[in-house]
């Protein structure tokens, strides 16, 4: 590890966080309706610039952004995923069972229906994929390089405030959430070394609620 590549990666993220708050801001004052989806986009095209500069000029992303699964470690990430999803869909499944005898909203919903065409729902899996990759490949993989080895959860804090800023223009409610999301995910990533766990756990708790007919 270079400290000089310790310098230059806080200081794009610091920059990178100060010019999309920026951009954000000028363009929800000039287009004060743009819908909160294409403000995120935004913000992801400007973060894999960042992600790419990063990558180019210094040793502090991980290789592949984190899509590469080791040999060894291949097992153990598709049991975690399989785990996650099953959890996950029983989870679901078992709110909507409970949910539709006490909301009548909920019971006139299909049971589990897709929506994709709704809200960008066809492609939500590579902005989910885009997210995890930045969060945990670029962010938290960063973070991570430069602090002891026994101190790696200060990481979490750092890229969970991150990442909530992709959905800064949400409602406070999915802030909150992304945060929560960003530290659990964070903890996983930290385990498995690669971001497949952290997006199986963010596109399934994100996609599957409007699939069974909770919101």
């Amino acid at each position: 590890m270079k400290p000089h590549d310790a310098r230059v990666f806080y200081l794009v993220l610091i920059a990178t966080v100060a010019v999309i708050q920026i951009v954000l801001k000028v363009v929800t004052t000039v287009l004060p309706d743009i819908p909160s989806q294409v403000c995120s986009r935004i913000t992801e095209c400007v973060l894999l610039l960042c992600a790419l500069f990063l990558a180019r000029r210094t040793t502090f992303v991980q290789p592949w952004f984190g899509l590469k699964v080791e040999k060894v470690a291949s097992r153990r990430t598709l049991l975690t995923c399989l785990l996650l999803a099953a959890g996950i869909v029983a989870l679901f499944v078992a709110a909507r069972l409970v949910l539709q005898q006490f909301s009548a909203a909920v019971a006139a919903r299909p049971f589990f229906r897709t929506y994709l065409d709704i809200k960008h729902r066809r492609y939500y899996w590579f902005f989910v994929l885009v997210q995890e990759v930045l969060a945990k490949g670029v962010l938290q993989h960063g973070v991570e390089r430069t602090l002891p080895a026994d101190k790696w959860y200060i990481a979490l804090p750092v890229s969970a405030l991150v990442f909530a800023m992709l959905h800064i223009y949400h409602s406070l409610y999915y802030v909150f959430g992304a945060i929560g999301l960003a530290l659990v995910s964070g903890v996983l990533y930290h385990r498995q070394k690669n971001v497949w766990p952290c997006f199986v756990l963010h596109f399934l708790l994100a996609f599957l609620p409007r699939c069974f007919g909770l919101k």
